[in-house]
């Protein structure tokens, strides 16, 4: 078997159907889906075991327990067949050639991972609940990727240093979909999510990036993000979103430090050891952090117990002074753009390709 598709499920009973069977229409043919549900309260497993418990090609895991999606994928990998692997979201969707297209690039440069250049994103409101519904001509090419070089396929600069610095300068997308990952590699090296709330594909796709012997980044647009007016960042101003990145902002250091164990450019350069977790923390702050602290307030955080919490779990008897140093901190700061919640929402889309900065795919053939 070629390919294994890792879907993670919780309440996806909308869109769900319209995800898998847009998986088993792709061209390349010889793959397996496997739909882990992270012990969704609707009715997402039961459907799927209606429409595809007797399909040979789709595999269905139910998790003992919530755990999140990092965990769910976990899950996929044990059980994934396939040469290679992909994930995807599911609410998302693929262009139909997209696998095939990425599985001729890893085989034609025997590559570890295959990074794809860019998402594409439904350019209309509302977005359909079945997004292979949709036109070419209906989708934005949106480069996440911020390298000068446009080529259609280069592979990953072999040193080290230039790897991470340009991970650094975000050349690279750290989340993990859009990507092709070599099965044998990824047990070979034990790459697993780690247990976070947030964050957990950025170091998945790091210690990737850092072990692959050919990583290939290919400059085209293949997955179809869904804009999700009811997305992550949209509990931003709760005490309880605020709790989660906060767990993710004081945890992600140790799945990085792990990532970078037994790589001996590390041991020659210990600067970048503390540059990459800098650099992670930075990260978790801009986009999740200080959004959130800003939407809720300083006021009412203190007052949240289940904030307070999260600073004894890391600190022990120091949360009182890590708390004081962490507000007086962002006290600082100005005021910050949520930029996750921003490009869930179809104006940011609209006004990106209305100023040029974006195209649409070219119409049907």
């Amino acid at each position: 078997m070629k390919i294994s598709v890792i879907v993670p499920m919780y309440n996806a009973e909308r869109y769900i159907t319209g995800c898998v069977d847009a998986l088993l229409r792709q061209t390349i043919g010889d793959l397996e889906v496997i739909v882990v549900n992270d012990c969704s309260t609707d009715d997402s497993m039961a459907l799927c075991q209606r429409r595809y418990g007797a399909d040979p090609r789709v595999v269905l895991i139910q998790q003992p327990r919530n755990m999140g999606p990092g965990q769910a994928r976990n899950a996929g990998m044990k059980a994934a067949r396939g040469e290679y692997m992909v994930f995807i979201d599911a609410d998302d969707g693929l262009l139909p050639e997209a696998l095939k297209e990425m599985y001729d690039v890893a085989a034609a440069t025997d590559a570890d991972v295959v990074h794809t250049g860019g998402f594409l994103v439904p350019y209309q409101t509302p977005v359909p609940d079945d997004l292979s519904t949709l036109k070419r001509s209906q989708l934005i090419k949106s480069y996440w990727d911020r390298g000068p070089c446009r080529d259609d396929l280069r592979m990953m600069e072999a040193d080290m240093k230039t790897r991470l610095d340009n991970w650094m300068r975000h050349h690279y997308h750290w989340n993990a979909i859009a990507k092709l990952f070599r099965t044998a590699f990824i047990r070979e090296q034990g790459v697993t999510f780690p247990d976070l709330p947030l964050s957990e594909d950025y170091c998945f796709v790091f210690h990737c990036m850092l072990r692959a012997k050919r990583f290939a980044i290919l400059h085209r647009c293949y997955y179809i993000y869904r804009i999700c007016m009811d997305s992550l960042s949209r509990g931003s101003k709760t005490p309880a979103f605020l709790a989660k990145t906060l767990r993710a902002l004081f945890g992600v250091s140790r799945p990085m430090e792990r990532a970078m164990e037994g790589i001996p450019f590390f041991d020659e350069h210990p600067e970048y050891r503390d540059k990459i977790i800098d650099h992670s923390m930075s990260v978790l702050d801009d986009f999740y952090v200080t959004p959130a602290l800003q939407g809720l307030g300083r006021a009412a955080a203190e007052a949240d117990g289940t904030v307070r919490e999260v600073f004894r779990s890391y600190f022990g008897y120091n949360a009182r002074c890590a708390a004081n140093l962490f507000y007086n901190y962002h006290d600082t700061l100005p005021r910050t753009e949520d930029v996750m919640d921003r490009i869930n929402q179809s104006d940011y889309w609209e006004n990106a390709l209305a100023s040029g900065a974006l195209h649409l795919l070219e119409e049907d053939a």
